[in-house]
Parts: structure tokens; C-alpha cells; sequence
């Protein structure tokens, strides 16, 4: 892990998403954000009624927690307290799901289990120095 955050910290950890995020566990979900200057982070979503969950700091700027009774399609963000003392509530990053706007939350889904579709699209990506074009952030 040390090499993986090694290569985040560079902006050079390609599969980042598989760490950071909402992923599935043995019961309900692990939350992991980056977050390095935070004073304090806390999960907040269906699943605790919107009330704060606390994240415990790991290291390296890394934020974590588990929930077991999270469940897949849930809304969940993340209340982090900056180093100024704000507190601001933040979408994830690395969801994999989200509400439909206007709505901003974040939303729990597992992706072991989906079945990709852009083979074909796969196939035509030749150019790995080809712009990246990302229609809406």
C-alpha cells in the first residue's frame, strides 16, 4: 500500500479508485477519503438518519470508516472540518453512483458485479496520449 499511495501522492496511482470511496465489505461498506489538511472528517447519510458518523485519520491524509447497515442506492457525504475550522459537506470523489441533479449527494453502489459494455470502445482506444474529453464534472 505504501508504493500505491506513494504513486497517489504523485498524481501517478491509476487505480485509486479501487482504494478510495465507498467499497462493499463483510458487512455493509468501507469509506476511505483523502483529505490531508482536515481537522476532522465524518460520514453523514441514509444510513445513520444524516447524523455524524466519525472517520478515524490513518495516515498519509487518508480518512476511514465502516458502516454496517449502509446498503446499496443509500445517499452518503462526507462532513469535513478544515484546518480554518469550516465545516463543509463534500460529494465523494470516487462514488460510483450519484443523485440526479439538482441533487448532490453520493450514492452507494457495488460494481463487482456490473456488466461492462464498451468493448468496442476499448478496442478503437489505440492513442494512450489521446486528450481525455470529460462532458460533465
Amino acid at each position: 500500500m505504501d508504493n500505491e499511495l506513494s504513486l497517489f501522492a504523485r498524481g501517478q496511482w491509476e487505480e485509486a479508485y479501487r482504494y478510495f470511496g465507498a467499497h462493499p465489505a463483510e458487512s455493509g461498506f468501507v469509506f476511505r477519503l483523502w483529505a490531508p489538511h482536515a481537522r476532522e472528517v465524518a460520514l453523514c447519510g441514509d444510513f445513520s438518519a444524516w447524523q455524524p458518523v466519525p472517520m478515524l485519520r490513518c495516515g498519509g491524509g487518508i480518512w476511514e470508516t465502516t458502516v454496517a447497515d449502509a446498503q446499496v442506492y443509500q445517499s452518503y457525504k462526507y462532513r469535513v472540518t478544515g484546518a480554518d475550522g469550516m465545516v463543509r459537506w463534500k460529494a465523494d470523489p470516487y462514488a460510483f453512483h450519484a443523485d440526479t441533479r439538482p441533487a448532490t449527494n453520493s450514492k452507494l453502489y457495488d460494481i463487482g458485479d456490473y456488466a461492462w459494455g464498451d468493448d468496442a470502445w476499448l478496442a478503437r482506444q489505440t492513442d494512450e496520449d489521446a486528450p481525455l474529453h470529460i462532458y460533465e464534472v
